[in-house]
């Protein structure tokens, strides 16, 4: 399953109307080479004016996605956070330019937030497509390698609220407006608790 990054869902000015419109005909061909071996599967975002947002139902399939998947690659996406909590294998693909840049795909190394992920050794990085094949084959003989790094990743980054910051963020939301005349906390109790059964798969 090949899961498009939102930003190729921003509009621009394409017949489509969106940036995955430059690589329709890329995505097409490999379509037909590999038939059922590939899927493409775009988020279900709502494209806003110079934005998107991605809805509840959206954020479930991707988290049954990883969840039912044998590993991960990526191309240096925080995606090996959501990953490295169900203890999925994850492997950065370098082997191009970044989004049609003229910056290689491993100058994403560089970026503060991704120097701390790939410090814990959670991750496997492949340059080339030997490396690729190495890497793949190297999970795929045995899921549990690397497990103890990808908990390690998960203890640094997910260090607040597990699995309930949304809940966490709502309640302190309602507890300022409370301060102007707004729900009081057993009122904004019943107003959180659906939210409770909307979450089929949470990450």
């Amino acid at each position: 399953i090949v899961r498009l990054h939102p930003v190729y869902l921003h509009k621009e000015t394409s017949p489509e109307g969106k940036m995955v419109g430059r690589y329709r005909d890329r995505i097409t061909a490999i379509e037909s080479k590999y038939g059922d071996f590939v899927t493409f599967a775009a988020p279900m975002m709502n494209v806003l004016n110079d934005d998107i947002d991605m809805p509840v139902e959206d954020m479930h399939n991707l988290a049954e996605t990883l969840y039912n998947c044998d590993l991960l690659l990526t191309e240096f996406s925080t995606l090996m956070i959501e990953a490295a909590i169900l203890d999925r294998p994850v492997i950065n693909v370098g082997l191009y330019n970044y989004r049609d840049t003229d910056q290689p795909a491993r100058y994403m190394e560089q970026f503060t937030h991704i120097k701390r992920i790939l410090r814990t050794g959670a991750t496997r990085q492949a340059y080339t497509f030997e490396q690729l094949l190495e890497c793949v084959n190297y999970y795929l003989e045995d899921p549990s390698r690397d497990s103890d790094r990808r908990k390690e990743l998960v203890a640094q980054e997910v260090t607040a609220n597990p699995g309930c910051a949304g809940r966490s963020i709502g309640k302190y939301i309602l507890s300022l407006l409370g301060q102007h005349g707004a729900p009081s906390s057993e009122k904004s109790e019943q107003i959180l608790q659906p939210q409770r059964k909307r979450r089929a798969v949470g990450l």
